[in-house]
């Protein structure tokens, strides 16, 4: 079963000056959200080391959540 991960504010979300983002990945288990995450963001992305905001199991049996993404890039 598919899990969403959420990391709601990550250093080095981005190589943009605005560096502090929020990310969002779908996958099976935390190690396969990390490893989605190569070539997508920078090496030093705190999404490799840092334990999600939330994390939902994708079966319906969850609280509602509402998260709007902080500026990731240079405005």
């Amino acid at each position: 079963m598919s899990k969403i991960f959420i990391w709601e504010r990550v250093d080095e979300a981005t190589c943009n000056y605005h560096d502090e983002g929020g990310i969002v990945v779908v996958a099976d288990d935390l190690d396969d959200a990390r490893r989605t995450l190569v070539g997508q963001v920078p090496e030093n992305c705190g999404a490799f080391n840092e334990e999600p905001t939330r994390a939902f199991d994708l079966n319906g049996n969850h609280d509602r959540y509402t998260f709007v993404f902080p500026d990731a890039g240079c405005c």
